[in-house]
């Protein structure tokens, strides 16, 4: 470009210092210096300080003034050139979305000018939107400007510059400021919270769910769609310095795969649980969650609530709500003919002479009807059937012999022990099965233990329980008792026959007695009449008595 440089003339005579540049096809290139501008009085303020939520119209919240003027940095001090100012104001820049808006306009940043130097100052109005939770932290208005420049032709020859004046790069072209927020936060403008929370699983009629040992239960139950978490939100002093407003309450809930969450009520604004929760004022919530996994096998469910506020607390801490998964099943147990009457005969044998089924004695069936309500079990449980009889004597000889155990009529059962038909006897083939679907048992012959009595009661339990290694399936044992009277057919011993000839004797032998006893008597005098004197003697006792004589003394009575 050059090879001589000349600094140090104002060749336009502006005073600011020009320079001239050779070069080698014998021409000279002036370059001029342009007026720089200072600006002064840089003048960025919000009106109010801070500001009332209570205390804006939808006209009017903040306002917002620029106030501005300029001088030459050098040069002519009467320069008093037109320039015009761009200036950008941005509200809450770094937040999505902002927490205000210019009037007229739904934006939250405003672009204008700014004609230096007939005008002096500008004001713009801030409006607060509605429902803003953020009050703990200030809004942050920025402000930055430019030199708008005017439209450049190309002329030839030294021109005034006057008019394309530059800004001093030396000063800075932004400005700042913060809006902070009227808080109910004491001296120090800084809250400190006292937030509590409570949660409960409840019913559609907002019941809370039982409680066993200090956690909620859910008795499992195919028809059980919905579960319902009700969350009780405090901010109440606990001390002097806490309790303040808690500012962007956010609550977190973290929810497992069995649950689905359906709705909120009261509904949140957005996808985020934002909670204002100044004090003393508290928030009520209840979560609806679809049971989309909740099966025989789910053991409890687990909500984590995480509360947080940007306000200061520190014992804030995640809190479980947990719920117990329980399935008590329903069962009955009942004894078809629960008092069975037999009779114990025959002849006494051994264990090794029994071969047959009859021959140990009179068949007994005890017929037991389960039933169950609710969701089959599967592989998860198993429900039993428990048997307690008495099956021999102190002396060990047998008393009930079970002989067979048929389920449904059909099926035959042999639990563990070798406990069914233990002599392996011939069963009798010509039983009905329906008069055996659940137990049956034989009575052995005991005559010669029972001789003196006419009458034995044999007792014994039947119980239904659940064997399930799933701890939240449960079932109450179920003990029905049962008995069975066996008479005995032992006939009773007759006296011998009595000759008649004894009899005719015995007769004759009483007659001549009492035809004895009657002389004895008449030859002592027990047949005379009484004489007169012992007569009246008897009359006058009865007299000092009060007795009156009868009516058949009155008329034999001789005077």
């Amino acid at each position: 470009f050059g090879y001589s440089l000349s600094g140090g003339l104002d060749m336009d005579g502006n005073s600011y210092p020009d320079l001239l540049v050779g070069s080698l096809s014998e021409r000279v290139v002036l370059l001029r210096a342009r007026p720089v501008i200072n600006i002064l009085d840089k003048t960025f303020t919000v009106t109010p300080s801070k500001v009332d939520p209570a205390q804006c119209t939808p006209k009017s919240c903040m306002t917002v003034t620029l106030c501005f003027s300029y001088n030459q940095s050098a040069g002519d001090p009467n320069y008093s050139e037109r320039i015009t100012l761009q200036y950008t104001l941005e509200a809450d820049k770094d937040r999505h979305p902002p927490r205000v808006r210019f009037s007229g306009s739904q934006s939250a940043t405003y672009t204008g000018d700014f004609s230096m130097p007939d005008t002096r100052c500008q004001s713009q109005e801030l409006l607060l939107l509605d429902n803003v939770r953020d009050k703990l932290h200030p809004i942050v208005l920025s402000m930055n400007y430019s030199l708008l420049e005017r439209p450049r032709t190309f002329q030839l020859g030294p021109h005034s510059l006057d008019a394309f004046p530059v800004l001093n790069q030396d000063q800075s072209h932004e400005n700042e400021t913060k809006i902070e927020f009227q808080k109910e936060c004491g001296s120090d403008n800084q809250c400190y919270s006292n937030l509590q929370l409570r949660s409960s699983f409840v019913t559609e009629q907002n019941q809370p769910l039982p409680r066993v040992n200090g956690s909620q239960v859910l008795q499992y139950s195919r028809d059980v769609r919905k579960l319902h978490l009700s969350i009780n939100i405090t901010n109440v002093p606990s001390a002097p310095w806490n309790g303040e407003d808690a500012h962007e309450a956010l609550l977190n809930v973290t929810v497992p795969p069995s649950l689905l969450p359906s709705s909120v009520r009261p509904e949140p604004e957005g996808e985020r649980a934002l909670l204002p929760v100044p004090p003393p004022v508290q928030a009520e919530l209840t979560i609806t969650f679809e049971a989309i996994g909740i099966m025989l096998d789910t053991r409890e469910v687990e909500v984590w609530l995480d509360l947080s506020t940007q306000s200061t607390q520190e014992d804030l801490q995640p809190v479980l709500a947990k719920l117990l998964v329980d399935y008590s099943i329903q069962s009955s147990l009942s004894i078809a003919s629960s008092h069975i009457q037999s009779y114990f005969s025959g002849t006494v044998v051994g264990e090794s002479a029994m071969k047959q089924e009859q021959d140990v004695g009179s068949p007994l069936t005890f017929d037991f009807q389960v039933t169950t309500k609710g969701e089959s079990l599967g592989t998860l449980g198993t429900i039993l059937l428990g048997f307690e009889w008495p099956y021999e004597i102190p002396n060990g000889k047998w008393l009930l012999y079970p002989t067979e155990i048929l389920v449904n009529g059909n099926d035959t059962c042999h639990p563990p022990g070798g406990l069914i038909n233990p002599l392996n006897l011939t069963l009798l083939q010509d039983q009905a099965p329906s008069r055996r679907r659940r137990e049956a048992w034989d009575l052995s012959p005991c005559p010669q233990e029972f001789r003196d009595f006419d009458r034995v009661k044999v007792a014994g339990t039947a119980t239904l329980f659940l064997r399930s290694q799933v701890p939240t399936i449960t079932m109450r044992n179920h003990t029905v008792r049962f008995s069975v009277d066996v008479d005995s057919e032992l006939q009773e011993e007759q006296p011998a026959e009595i000759a008649l000839w004894l009899v005719l004797v015995s007769v004759a032998a009483g007659l001549l007695l009492l035809g004895l006893i009657i002389l004895l008597l008449w030859k002592c005098g027990f047949f005379r009449r009484a004489n007169t004197r012992a007569m009246y003697e008897a009359k006058g006792q009865k007299a000092e008595m009060r007795i009156q004589p009868s009516e058949t003394e009155r008329l034999t009575d001789d005077y």
